[in-house]
């Protein structure tokens, strides 16, 4: 019994060591789930810009614009983590993208970026900045 116990706590402390060293080893899996996600959010704007009224319209297709370029972004992220490269990776047209996205979704709930209903289809993290 000794040394059952003694062989569990082994294998949990190397099968944990083990999972946390792959998060740690493939930092760039997050980007890459990013990019999916942001891919998705496209198709949904460009989904809700043929179902809305031309002024809408208008702001859900540059919302999907903008979310093709930030998962391009994330994907080129992912790539340059993978070789390593975390200078090359730049933040400054994804946080202006975030800021457009903000004033965009305003303009389409009429309401202001801090007050965005979270159920609202345009919602996403920038509307909370």
């Amino acid at each position: 019994m000794k040394y059952g116990s003694i062989l569990l706590t082994l294998v949990f402390v190397l099968g944990f060591s083990n999972f946390a060293t792959q998060a740690k080893d493939k930092p760039w899996k997050e980007f890459e789930k990013a990019e999916d996600a942001y891919k998705d959010k496209s198709k949904e704007m460009e989904k809700l810009a043929a179902s809305s009224d031309p002024e809408k319209a208008k702001a859900y297709s540059k919302l999907a614009e903008n979310y093709d370029k930030m998962a391009d972004i994330k994907k080129d992220a992912a790539k340059n983590a993978k070789r390593g490269k975390w200078d090359k990776i730049d933040w400054k047209e994804y946080e202006q993208i975030e800021k457009e996205n903000a004033e965009l979704m305003k303009s389409v709930s009429g309401k202001t970026a801090d007050k965005v209903d979270k159920k609202c289809p345009v919602c996403d993290k920038a509307a909370k900045k």
